[in-house]
């Protein structure tokens, strides 16, 4: 078996398989991965993708995080689990982190969050193990090894977590008490905020309400993006307030597990003026394990309006912005890993699609 094979296989004791894992074989025909449909009717700008940086240490990237001046990159299936790379010229700065359950090691890293303030370091959430690692991040080289960890001390299924304050963890997933989960800086359990999302009672399982996690840069707001259905959701922070945002194109599964077929909302990004959502649309049973991947870029506003639609020239499957939004960064897989970037018109240079501000409703 193939060194991916044998990553892939310890993967799938986390019981991802509930949770569609968000990786894909390269070696699946990419003809099936024809251009999306962005919005329901009418063309929008594409924008080109610029390889940034490629290299035989990529194997299979999945998770995006921008940290300070680096891009830091989770693979499901290279010898290290993190890649760091200077997100101005490309260069690889530093592979890190060891697979294995033991204190600084990393059994199932599902996702990642700049350590604020002073972007040196990224926390790592380890699905399988429950558990936040701090890895420092250094210019040079360096373990990137780590003492400080986080276990969460419930029962809860989370899939994101985001740092609020010091103190304070934001955490999303497969809740069916509540929209986010808050934990205290040691790992417990503090509140729960926001009326779940009504899956039982419209008749959709409960993978249906697995999320994407970002929070505003000021901290006021969670958003949500969940996988299966066509929707955003803001959380006001702390009163726990939810609003539903649709998007520009229908995505809704039927009641049945087996019918989690259509990806919707795959990955989000934001920044102090925008929401940007990688959008699929795509389903399994048509386009395999190209399925999780998207074309599109939805970007909304904090007030919940829909902006402006993009599509892209290549497949990507997770992503992310600089501060200023000018550019987003994204992850490739064919014809060979890669980290790629787009740049985003200047605001206001491209006509809005779609209506702004309708399809929001709070719940």
């Amino acid at each position: 078996m193939s060194r991916r094979g044998v990553m892939l296989g310890s993967a799938a004791l986390l019981g991802l398989a509930v949770l569609a894992l968000t990786v894909a074989a390269r070696d699946q025909p990419s003809g099936t991965a024809s251009a999306d449909r962005c919005v329901a009717s009418g063309a929008v700008p594409t924008l080109g993708a610029t390889v940034l940086h490629t290299s035989p240490t990529l194997a299979l990237p999945t998770r995006l995080e921008l940290v300070g001046n680096r891009l830091v990159v989770l693979d499901a299936a290279a010898e290290s689990v993190l890649h760091v790379v200077d997100r101005e010229t490309g260069l690889l700065l530093q592979s890190l982190g060891r697979r294995g359950r033991g204190p600084g090691e990393f059994y199932g890293a599902w996702a990642l969050d700049a350590d604020r303030p002073g972007d040196a370091a990224v926390w790592v959430y380890d699905l399988s193990l429950r558990r936040l690692t701090l890895v420092p991040l250094t210019s040079e080289g360096g373990t990137g090894s780590s003492t400080t960890m986080i276990h969460l001390t419930d029962g809860r299924l989370v899939t994101g977590t985001r740092w609020l304050d010091p103190n304070t963890i934001v955490a999303a997933g497969l809740l069916s008490d509540a929209r986010v989960a808050l934990y205290d800086g040691a790992g417990h359990h503090v509140e729960s905020l926001g009326a779940p999302p009504a899956l039982a009672s419209s008749g959709l399982p409960m993978q249906a309400g697995q999320a994407q996690l970002e929070l505003s840069p000021d901290g006021s707001a969670a958003v949500l993006a969940r996988r299966y259905v066509s929707n955003l959701e803001i959380v006001t922070l702390p009163s726990g307030t939810a609003r539903t945002i649709d998007g520009p194109v229908g995505v809704r599964p039927g009641g049945r597990s087996t019918e989690l077929d259509r990806f919707a909302y795959v990955d989000l990004t934001v920044t102090a003026g925008a929401i940007m959502a990688l959008f699929s649309g795509r389903e399994a049973r048509l386009h395999g394990s190209r399925a999780p991947f998207g074309r599109c870029l939805h970007l909304f506003d904090w007030q919940g309006g829909f902006t402006a639609a993009f599509a892209l020239d290549t497949d990507v499957l997770a992503i992310a912005s600089d501060p200023d939004g000018q550019f987003v960064y994204a992850l490739r897989h064919d014809p060979v890993p890669a980290v790629v970037r787009f740049a985003l018109p200047p605001t206001g240079s491209s006509q809005p699609v779609g209506r702004r501000g309708t399809g929001v409703a709070a719940r």
